[in-house]
C-alpha cells in the first residue's frame, strides 16, 4: 500500500489528466487511492483506478475501488499441479486459462 502512495505524484506528473491505472494488487491501488485523496484528486475523473484480487480493503474504500476477481484457490491448485507435473519430468509447453470478472466500482 506504501508504494501506492509514493508512486502517486510521479504517476500524475506522467499521465495526462483522466488517464486510467490498472495495478497489480488491490493493497497496491488502495496507496493511489489513499494518496489521491490526500492530494485533492478526484477519483475517477482525474485518474481512474483497477486493482487486482478483489480484497475486502477495495470494497472499504471511499470510492470503493474497482477490481479485477479472480479464483485464488484455483490459481493455486493449477500452479502447484503444473509444478508437480514438471518435478516428474513432464516439459510439454502449456496454456492455462483462469477466469477472471472486473467488478466496476467507484474508482472507474
Amino acid at each position: 500500500m506504501l508504494h501506492g502512495r509514493r508512486v502517486l505524484p510521479e504517476l500524475l506528473r506522467e499521465l495526462p489528466k483522466g488517464a486510467a491505472v490498472f495495478c497489480s494488487s488491490d493493497l497496491l491501488a488502495a496507496g493511489l487511492l489513499i494518496e489521491a485523496g490526500v492530494r485533492g484528486v478526484v477519483i475517477p475523473r482525474d485518474l481512474a483506478i483497477c486493482g487486482f484480487g478483489d480484497l475486502e480493503i477495495g470494497r472499504a474504500m471511499e470510492p470503493a475501488l474497482t477490481t479485477v476477481s479472480v479464483d485464488g484457490a484455483e490459481m493455486g491448485q493449477l500452479a502447484a499441479r503444473c509444478m508437480m507435473d514438471r518435478l516428474a519430468g513432464d516439459r510439454s509447453a502449456r496454456r492455462i486459462s483462469v477466469p477472471v470478472n472486473i467488478i466496476q466500482r467507484g474508482t472507474t
